[in-house]
């Protein structure tokens, strides 16, 4: 079974981490085939949602260029931003 933990409870992990986020960031392309299909983005989702609703959130809000994909968590589509990002929110 997967599990999420709070960086902050981990610091070990944290130059890791760090290492690692930096790697992706950046490159034109952040999908990895081999790790679709796996429920890794709502095993991630969820626990974001948790730790949003732990800290007192009503509504969590997120801009994405996805199209079609964060309303499958629960993402309520509000607008279309000047950039072309589309604005969504949870409600926690």
């Amino acid at each position: 079974m997967l599990k999420t933990y709070n960086i902050k409870e981990k610091q070990e992990f944290l130059r890791e981490v760090a290492i690692l986020t930096q790697k992706e960031w950046g490159k034109k392309t952040n999908s990895k085939e081999e790790f679709r299909g796996n429920g890794y983005s709502k095993v991630l989702n969820n626990a974001i949602l948790e730790e949003a609703k732990k800290r007192g959130f009503k509504k969590l809000y997120l801009k994405t260029n996805l199209i079609n994909y964060y309303e499958k968590f629960g993402a309520i589509y509000l607008e279309t931003l000047n950039n072309g990002e589309k604005l969504y929110y949870f409600s926690v």
